[in-house]
């Protein structure tokens, strides 16, 4: 029995390593990476993991319970690249991805998409404009494409629309408001806010995320579905980790303009919830728990750095 998973160096990539070897009694040797190059990595208990490039994977002789896939050049890479090259990145990714499904015929596809498919806050609406949202546009191409490659090997695909995410296995911190308020917290004593109107969020822990993602896989069932977590307003989350972190943190905050509406990213959908309840017999994460998985995953990361 073999899980294959793309991206696996980042983020999501180990979040599900550690939730298939630590809820699902998965072994190393039964992990099979995608990656750039091919290589030996140590994740979770420091257990050899296998990574293949997209090639070497076509011709492997590989039977994949499950195929887990999280490669894509992520939004925040966008201005650096440029939108062809952006563009080309992606659907190059999506091609390999349905490459793989159709040759290594998976029994189920596992992918996380984003809350950026939809035009706007509490709409159904998806995006249908490359130039308008280049990357939700291309998520929504992508989730297309598992869904139709799924559908013709006879595999179910489960796809969260995620919108917020926190966890110790975070990686990518640039675009994060959690992230970098830890990290700012961890290295000044300080968090800035530079939003001068409220900010909403719902955050979900990945390792969660991935847990209810295999849990419904098992159960054979296709479904495309919204992240949900607990809300909260982003002076509040600086005021939680400000208490996790030993010592004053200093919080900068150039207070609320009556004039301004809110930001709100996270979707009004409460699936994701009920299902927590229903599948893993629990409500999402708190945020305070949340918040303390992300602070031990980025200190620990420092700590690997020296």
């Amino acid at each position: 029995m073999t899980y294959l998973i793309s991206g696996i160096s980042g983020w999501l990539g180990r979040a599900s390593v550690h939730v298939l070897m630590e809820k699902f009694d998965v072994k190393a040797r039964e992990i099979v990476g995608i990656g750039r190059e091919r290589e030996k990595i140590s994740i979770g208990h420091g257990e050899s993991i296998t990574v293949l490039t997209w090639d070497d994977v076509l011709i492997s002789d590989i039977k994949p319970k499950a195929f887990l896939h999280f490669a894509f050049v992520t939004k925040d890479k966008l201005s650096a690249l440029g939108l062809e090259q952006f563009v080309d990145s992606n659907r190059s990714i999506i091609q390999s991805v349905q490459r793989v499904i159709r040759a290594l015929k998976p029994e189920c596809v596992l992918t996380v998409s984003s809350g950026a498919v939809y035009k706007n806050f509490g709409s159904s609406d998806l995006h249908i404009s490359l130039k308008e949202e280049p990357y939700g546009f291309l998520k929504l191409e992508e989730e297309n494409a598992i869904i139709a490659s799924s559908r013709e090997i006879g595999a179910a695909h489960v796809i969260n629309r995620l919108f917020n995410l926190s966890g110790a296995d975070v990686q990518n911190t640039e675009p994060f408001v959690l992230a970098n308020f830890i990290l700012s917290a961890l290295s000044d004593k300080r968090i800035v806010i530079k939003s001068d109107f409220e900010v909403f969020r719902r955050y979900i822990d990945a390792r969660e995320l991935l847990e209810l993602l295999l849990v419904i896989a098992n159960r054979n069932e296709s479904i495309v579905f919204d992240s949900g977590g607990p809300l909260i307003e982003i002076r509040s989350l600086a005021e939680i980790i400000a208490r996790k972190i030993d010592g004053h943190v200093r919080i900068d905050d150039p207070g609320i303009s009556p004039r301004k509406n809110a930001s709100r990213y996270y979707s009004t959908n409460n699936t994701y919830d009920e299902f927590c309840l229903d599948l893993l017999t629990k409500p999402p994460t708190g945020i305070d728990q949340q918040v303390q998985n992300t602070i031990s995953g980025l200190l620990k990361a420092q700590t690997r750095s020296f």
